[in-house]
Formats: C-alpha cells, structure tokens, sequence
C-alpha cells in the first residue's frame, strides 16, 4: 500500500458539505488510518495569500496519489471544471492515478466530459456502504494491503465499532444509524405538517436515536428545505438539542453553548449567549438559538429530548413558564417561529394533562398523517423485515435486517450468506434445547421439550450453524437476533 496516499477532493459551492461529510467517513476508516490517508479539501487546505487556481493545479499534478470529483445536483460547474480536466490529462498520462466520479444519484454521468464517462464511479457512498467502500478501495488500490492471501480483493473495513451498544445514538452516530427510514421519512413530512410536534414512544424503542441520529442530519441537509423553490434554498438550518432535567433554563443554556461550539464560536460570544437566556427575559431566547446566524436567514430547530423529565424532575413551579414558551415560539404567528421536537415515553404522556393548551395540541388526532403526535413502535423482526436485498444493494435492506446487515458491512463483512445468518425470519423457530426453561408472562417456569418436540419447523439457520439456540456459544446465549430485540432509548 502506498506510503502516504493523498485523495484530492473535488466539489462545487453547492456540495461543500457533502464533500465534508465524505472526507469525514473515509478518514474515519481503521483502513483510511492504517495506510495514512489524508484527504486535500480546498476549504480545509488553501493557503491564504496564494493564487487558489495555482495551489489546486499543483497539488492535482504533483502531491495528489488519487483524484475524486463530486457530481451533485448541478453536475461539474465553474471552476470544478478546470481540476477535473486537469486530473483527467494526469490520469490519461499514466495509469497509477485513480480518476473517480462521485454521483449524488445514477443520472448525473452526463454532467460529465466525454473522458470521464470511461471512468467507473460510485453511487451516494455517503449512504450507501457498500459505495462507500468501493470508494475507498479505489483511493487505496496501489500495494499488496488491498488482497489476500489468495490475491483476491478483501472487503474493505469501514469501521471498527459499527454497533453503539444498548444507549441512544446521537448526530456522530448517524453513519451507523440504519432501519428507520419509513418512520424518517414519516417524521419529516409531520414536522413540516407542524411546527411542534411529540415523538411519544414506549421506554427503549429508539425515540432518541430517531431524533438525533436520524433526524437532526436529515435537517442539515436540506430535508425541511421548501421544494416549491427553482432555486437553492440558502437558508441555513440551526439545531439545538436540550435535556430539560431538573433545571430546563440552565439546560437551555448547555444546548445553546454546544450548538455555538459546532459553529466554530469564541468563548466570549457563547458567553453572550448564555447571559441571553435570563428567566425574566423569554424573549430574547429565541435569539440566543439561533447563536448569532443570521435573524431571516436561519430556521432553528429545537430539540427536547427525553421531556418526561421536566414533568418529574424539574419543580413545580418553573413547568408551565418554560411549556408555555416552547408553544409561543413554535406558534406560527411569532416573530421568529421555531420548529420544536419532544420525545416522551408514553407511560408519561399523561403527565401533560395538567397543562391543557399544551395537552390538546399534542394529543389531537394521534395517528393521523399530518398529527403533531408521532407515535413511534419498536421494531419487531418479520419476514419482510428479515429479507435479502434486491439488485438495489444493501440499502434496500428495511428494519432490523437494515439494523444488522449495513454495520456488518461497514465491518468488512461481504458475505451475504453469513450476514443473513445473523437476522432470523421466523423466532419461533429458535428454540432452548429440551429441558431447558424461561419464565412464561406470568414469571412462571415452562418446560419447553414437550414443546420443541412438537414443533415441525426446523430451525433458523444460526441454530444450525452453532450462532443460535440457548445453550452456550459464539453469541453468548440467545443469539444476535434475540440481543437485537434489547431495546435502545
């Protein structure tokens, strides 16, 4: 493998921070670390006081090891133009610079020059691993690291840990967020239906996850974005998360001071920004979420996560005021509306009741598509859930196989045969070697081998293959599917 492989990244205005993204994913690779990649991207590697067309011509021609254009919804424009040209005639010189068009979708190919079209590209490798990975292996494609023993290409390892265990996932873990898709997509459409809307869920079901993992990256990329608009939405999209706990204003103020962080802010300006948020003055708080971006150029998403804890930790007496302002900030008619995101575990949702406006807007119509009450179920393992993909890749994976099978990949694990072994179709079939017992609904012991005697289907095929059944094993007891059945908040 090559000593120190440079990948120069090329992109347009318009896709500045899928480039960024991009860089992220691929540095974060064990693969990407072990060979020394580094990633040349222009708003991270121009020197100032320097002629930019100069920097980028001389680092395509003599520094980069490899070059990939990004093809977005506005193909190859402006000055993109000039760097592809440039690797094109390096790539065409010899045969060791890999040339790699990066498509948004599978119909941009034509945005590119006729020399480009010979090119083999990769599809949305941001969402799609399997894409994600090709990139890589073609960036890394000099040296022996790249085969195996046999000499055939071996997958490449994306990541080291693609499951976070039984905590909630958060806007880092959202490369490895998979299975919730249709409950996104559904989200999305109700909070643009609502400008408050309750995600209300059982404990352990993943209404956490859905929000920051899922939902807050949807935002930053346009997913609220108007699409009546012919041109570019420049608006940009702020977010906030928030734990109320026992004290929701000082929380406010730890929210408002990690969003300021993520924007690159001085200590003094965060400062500023705390001091904005004085319990006697809820009308300036509104400006102290936006962190100084620009009033009407900036919608601002608030999320409160776990909200159930300002109706049992937070005191009496500060509820109602810090309610009362989430629907004056979320009304349409304010001054500078906020779009606003509870989550709250539905054996507390009647706790609301106390605070009647706040209750009925809330609760009304619950399972209606355009409701402002999300109700989100756990994820349960069926057949269609547990199907293989079809020709449309890994992505066409749903549910728990989507929970399973898309971070194995990310794991280096291209085979599709082991992978399925993993998700069961049927858990009825997997069952405790005769003799064995477990607490029937009432905590009462069953003897299952009167039961696994009578029972004419075989077994799932991690049974089968030692990854299965409730004896001791690879799995530790229960096997992969039944731990997937332990809930994450």
């Amino acid at each position: 493998m090559l000593a120190h492989p440079i990948l120069f990244l090329s992109h347009s205005g318009l896709d500045t921070e899928t480039a960024r993204e991009l860089k992220r994913r691929l540095l974060a690779s064990p693969e990407a670390k072990a060979a020394g990649l580094e990633i040349w991207f222009d708003k991270d590697d121009l020197l100032p006081g320097q002629g930019w067309q100069e920097q980028l011509e001389k680092v395509i021609t003599t520094s980069s090891t490899a070059f990939a254009v990004i093809v977005g919804t506005k193909g190859v424009v402006n000055w993109v133009d000039r760097e592809v040209r440039v690797a094109l005639s390096r790539a065409t010189e010899g045969k060791n610079y890999p040339f790699i068009p990066v498509f948004a979708s599978p119909n941009f190919s034509s945005s590119l020059p006729p020399f480009a079209r010979q090119y083999q590209g990769v599809h949305d490798p941001i969402n799609n691993e399997v894409e994600l990975g090709k990139l890589l292996q073609a960036v890394l494609a000099s040296g022996p690291g790249e085969r195996d023993s046999a000499g055939s290409k071996r997958p490449v390892k994306l990541t080291d840990s693609p499951f976070v265990g039984l905590r909630a996932m958060m806007e880092a873990d959202a490369d490895l967020f998979f299975g919730r898709e249709a409950e996104l997509d559904a989200l999305i459409e109700t909070l643009r239906a609502n400008r408050l809307v309750a995600i209300v869920a059982d404990s352990g079901s993943g209404k956490s996850s859905l929000a920051q993992a899922g939902l807050i990256p949807r935002i930053r990329g346009g997913a609220l974005e108007d699409k009546s608009r012919e041109a570019p939405d420049e608006r940009a999209w702020q977010v906030v998360v928030v734990r109320p706990g026992a004290d929701p204003v000082e929380n406010l103020r730890v929210g408002v001071t990690e969003a300021a962080e993520r924007l690159g802010l001085p200590n003094e300006a965060r400062a500023a920004l705390r001091d904005q948020i004085d319990p006697s003055r809820q009308d300036k708080w509104v400006y102290a979420l936006q962190c100084n971006l620009p009033v009407r150029a900036t919608e601002t998403v608030l999320i409160i996560d776990q909200f159930e804890e300002l109706l049992t930790q937070t005191p009496l007496a500060k509820r109602k005021p810090f309610i009362d302002w989430l629907m004056d900030i979320s009304a349409e008619s304010a001054a500078i509306p906020v779009r606003v995101v509870l989550t709250i575990r539905a054996d507390y949702f009647n706790l609301c009741s106390p605070y009647p406006a706040f209750y009925e807007l809330i609760k009304q119509d619950a399972g209606s598509p355009r409701s402002p009450h999300f109700r989100l179920k756990g994820l349960t393992t069926t057949v269609q859930d547990s199907a293989p993909p079809s020709r449309a890749g890994s992505n066409s994976y749903t549910g728990l196989a989507a929970i399973v099978h898309r971070p194995l990949i990310l794991a280096g694990n291209s085979d599709e045969a082991e992978r399925n072994g993993t998700t069961c179709c049927n858990p009825t079939r997997c069952q405790r070697p005769p003799g064995r017992s477990r607490p029937g609904a009432d905590g009462s012991s069953r003897d299952l081998a009167g039961e696994q005697s009578r029972s004419r289907e075989p077994a799932c095929g991690l049974q089968q293959s030692g990854w299965c059944g409730w004896r001791a094993g690879p799995c530790g007891g229960g096997g992969p599917h039944q731990q997937i059945d332990q809930r994450r908040n």
